[in-house]
């Protein structure tokens, strides 16, 4: 078992494939929504960002969506563990038809690209899995017009995010960039995204590797995370 929020919450992950990393907590520390606010997270792995989206907001709802078994399985392990209302559903965001659109959508999607067939355990690193342009056209599709897409990306795709957010008719109204150090050029950035065309985009000051650190000893989050155990054995 791993051990989030200093044990206040737990959290399973298996041991082989795409655990809990950086662009997690960043995305999270970026992420803001209301009490009566229904969420989805596209692409949820194990639950992570939902366990955190909980945890900091509370918000009325809760859906995750993944194509990979294993981590549905983890998943619900999880927000049970964690008394936590929320569902997980296996499957493809194209698929998912839900009654109402969402007031928040939250994705760190898959960006590499696959140079070679890999196990499927490492399906959510690839974007073969979710293309960019699919993800943005079904967030456009699942989000309300006044709702707000929160989405991380590495910064040299940046062009590619702004080309899909065209197409479908979203805007980017804050950002901010996350350095690994300060003297190091931005790697990844946070985006919140909306419906039409914003008059200004707030470009937030840029993290580094310190910001995430306040950041995890405020919410008191991974300070004792293992390699996670196989609960199925």
């Amino acid at each position: 078992m791993d051990y989030l929020i200093n044990k206040a919450f737990f959290y399973h992950q298996p041991k082989d494939g795409y655990h809990v990393n950086s662009d997690t907590i960043f995305l999270s520390s970026f992420l803001t929504m209301r009490h009566k606010d229904d969420v989805l997270d596209i692409g949820c792995g194990c639950g992570a960002l939902m366990i955190l989206a909980h945890y900091r907001f509370h918000p009325r709802s809760l859906t995750g969506i993944e194509i990979n078994p294993v981590a549905v399985e983890y998943g619900l392990t999880n927000i049970h563990l964690n008394h936590i209302k929320a569902s997980i559903i296996l499957g493809k965001i194209q698929d998912h038809q839900p009654i109402d659109q969402y007031d928040v959508i939250m994705c760190n999607p898959p960006y590499y690209h696959r140079s070679r067939m890999q196990h499927e355990r490492y399906q959510g690193r690839y974007d073969d899995a979710l293309p960019l342009e699919t993800l943005v056209e079904h967030m456009h599709r699942l989000l309300k017009p006044k709702g707000h897409a929160y989405l991380v990306y590495p910064v040299h795709g940046f062009n590619r995010v702004m080309r899909a957010l065209s197409r479908y008719g979203l805007s980017i109204a804050r950002m901010r960039y996350f350095h690994p150090r300060m003297e190091k050029d931005a790697s990844i950035v946070a985006l919140d995204i909306r419906h039409g065309t914003t008059m200004h985009c707030i470009v937030e000051k840029p993290w580094q590797n310190d910001d995430l650190i306040h950041f995890q000893n405020q919410l008191r989050f991974m300070d004792n995370i293992n390699q996670g155990e196989n609960f199925n054995e």
